[in-house]
């Protein structure tokens, strides 16, 4: 039942995220696998704001020419 209820409120969200943003379904296993922690995180609080996050750095590094 746990489960169910775990993918239902929280996995489906993550795979329709993590295909928003790129990365091809038949790739999405491969991400779980290598990075299982993101299996637990919360896509609204914990894994967009990091990804915005990064999108600043690379912007900032991008602008004063970094590399």
């Amino acid at each position: 039942m746990f489960l169910l209820c775990l993918e239902n409120n929280h996995l489906k969200p993550l795979l329709e995220f993590l295909e928003n943003i790129g990365i091809p379904k038949p790739k999405i296993a491969s991400v779980m696998l290598l990075f299982p922690p993101i299996i637990l995180c919360d896509v609204e609080n914990e894994i967009k704001p990091r990804i915005c996050e990064w999108g600043k750095v690379f912007l900032f590094v991008v602008v004063i020419g970094i590399c």
